[in-house]
């Protein structure tokens, strides 16, 4: 006869659980799997977003890794970009399009941020630590919110031009890989305001991004990562190919 799984909910979980317990939870209508050291939660297709915690960044070696998605990430009207970066370099491509040169979002040389040729803002990452930037486009008008241990800014660059990307870490062609790490890499289908921009810092700290309505695509990097494949934390499995970078288990905190 087939054994039932035992239910809990989100709330009840047990206290002390042992490395392979599995329950149904009545509320979220998960599965979730206790791997030893936090719960994993699956749902009806592929992993759910948020496992508890944040244990795992992805680590890019500046030389030729980058990760791929397997659709383009386009944003045609209002939209919202979501990434923390601990970078060791300026002048690095974070996002770039395969086959267009004109497709990235980077640091420049004194590290400030551009989105495509002529997109450049006056707002800076600092190296060696971590930054939480969140691009928001309303209509024509893309805000740039960045903020890290060193302190908050923020500016505004104007483009109503669809932009798509299909690549991270990477530029077009060679050169300008990003060497550093990167985690938490979320997508939004609205413009989040400068309260949203505080709320996903968190004081530093990423969580949980499941009661964003508008969110589309969830990267969680490391912690969410089976073999060469990053699974995208939202229903619509775009998920990414790893091209060398490897996880790391230095993360926001």
């Amino acid at each position: 006869m087939p054994t039932t799984i035992p239910s809990t909910t989100s709330s009840t979980r047990p206290g002390s659980p042992s490395a392979g317990d599995a329950y149904f939870e009545t509320d979220t209508k998960n599965y979730i799997i206790y791997d030893g050291s936090t719960w994993r939660e699956y749902n009806w297709d592929n992993l759910s977003g948020w496992s508890g915690s944040n244990t795992s960044s992805m680590s890019f070696d500046g030389v030729d890794d980058y990760l791929s998605s397997s659709s383009d990430i386009s944003f045609a009207g209002d939209f919202s970009l979501s990434f923390w970066i601990k970078p060791t370099n300026f002048d690095d491509c974070l996002f770039g399009k395969a086959g267009e040169s004109s497709a990235f979002i980077s640091s420049n040389s004194s590290g400030k941020i551009q989105v495509n040729n002529g997109g450049l803002s006056t707002v800076g990452i600092t190296t060696g630590e971590w930054n939480h930037i969140l691009l928001s486009r309303s209509s024509s008008t893309i805000t740039i919110y960045k903020k890290s241990d060193s302190g908050n800014d923020s500016s505004t660059i104007t483009n109503s031009n669809t932009l798509s990307y299909n690549l991270f870490g990477k530029y077009s062609s060679a050169g300008f890989e990003y060497l550093g790490l990167m985690d938490e890499v979320a997508v939004f289908n609205t413009a989040l305001s400068s309260t949203d921009a505080t709320n996903i810092y968190n004081s530093g700290s990423p969580g949980d991004l499941t009661s964003y309505s508008s969110l589309t695509n969830w990267w969680r990097m490391g912690d969410e990562i089976s073999g060469n494949t990053i699974f995208d934390s939202s229903n619509n499995s775009n998920n990414l190919t790893v091209h060398g970078p490897v996880p790391s288990n230095v993360v926001p905190s």
